[in-house]
């Protein structure tokens, strides 16, 4: 769901205030949820009634003004749900009946009910992330759904993100508007839920982490660990300032997600230092020294794109000098 471009034309009112609201144009699979999304913002929901069959709802806020507030809203601020703009006027009823909630003729269904109107943080998962993903990457894509507060990109599962808005509503519209969507055509898919933090804190404002809310936080690169993905042609050195020795993929029946690496600095190049290098690059499934062939190991990413970009980037590298 989004608010951009001109509103449609709304019906003039005939209707006096009340506060059950007549919605039009609602898609048939539009949920509870989503219409919660939206007005409750305004305020409390008493019931909500879908009108199946003639792609209509009947909303009951709490109060005359919560309803003449949606209204008013709606003159000047297009609501999209499910492609469709969405229409709000006053209903001819002053609320909605008990037959009509029990389940009436129309497909009726109670609210509130719990739902994505008490979540403001949004965790984003980053499927095949063949580009760089950062805090700026994220904010041109979630900023047109409302005010941010904070986003965090961090290396557990992949390339993951949480994102957090100023209220439910937003980040509720950026789910419903971006989940299951590239970021960068055929790769940068995201899939986002809802994580239960109640607040996000940041301590440094760099390109993994941001916090609009307190500009004067210590600036500076990522943190190793927490680095998301470099950008195409960017190797190591340009985090770590020294890169890695030489790699390949791994020899018959091992695939091409699994990579040898060889050339490792023993003293310094254990398993935690090796995967906060590859994370970079995506999910690392699983590392083994190899203890036969010192200074060297095993490295599973988690498909073949991301063996590929590690490769890429990391083979013929130095680290600490070897």
């Amino acid at each position: 769901m989004s608010y951009s471009g001109s509103p449609a034309s709304a019906p003039a009112e005939v209707n006096p205030p009340s506060k059950v609201l007549h919605v039009r144009n609602v898609a048939p699979e539009t949920s509870n949820d989503e219409l919660l999304g939206f007005v409750q913002q305004f305020g409390g929901v008493q019931g909500i009634v879908f009108l199946a069959k003639f792609n209509q709802a009947l909303i009951e806020v709490d109060s005359v003004a919560t309803a003449t507030s949606i209204v008013t809203y709606n003159r000047t601020n297009p609501v999209y749900m499910r492609n469709r703009e969405l229409r709000f006027s006053y209903s001819k009823s002053q609320s909605i009946n008990s037959q009509q909630l029990q389940g009436g003729p129309h497909s009726a269904r109670q609210g509130p009910q719990p739902g994505p109107a008490g979540h403001h943080i949004l965790l984003c998962t980053i499927y095949n992330p063949l580009f760089n993903i950062t805090v700026e990457v994220l904010y041109a894509i979630m900023s047109p759904y409302g005010n941010l507060q904070r986003i965090v990109i961090f290396n557990k599962n992949g390339v993951q993100a949480l994102v957090e808005f100023d209220n439910p509503a937003s980040a509720f519209q950026a789910k419903t508007a971006l989940d299951g969507k590239d970021i960068y055509a055929g790769s940068c898919t995201l899939k986002i839920e809802y994580s239960k933090a109640d607040k996000l804190n940041v301590h440094a404002n760099t390109d993994k982490t941001r916090d609009y809310t307190n500009p004067s936080l210590p600036t500076g690169p990522a943190a190793p660990g927490m680095m998301g993905y470099p950008a195409a042609g960017a190797g190591p050195s340009d985090y770590y300032g020294r890169g890695m020795g030489g790699m390949s993929y791994g020899g018959e029946g091992m695939g091409r997600t699994v990579l040898i690496v060889y050339g490792l600095d023993e003293a310094r190049m254990n398993v935690d230092a090796i995967f906060n290098v590859f994370c970079l690059y995506g999910n690392v499934v699983k590392i083994k020294l190899l203890p036969t062939k010192k200074g060297s190991a095993l490295v599973q990413m988690g498909d073949n794109n991301m063996a590929d970009m590690a490769l890429q980037h990391l083979n013929n590298a130095e680290l600490f000098g070897q």
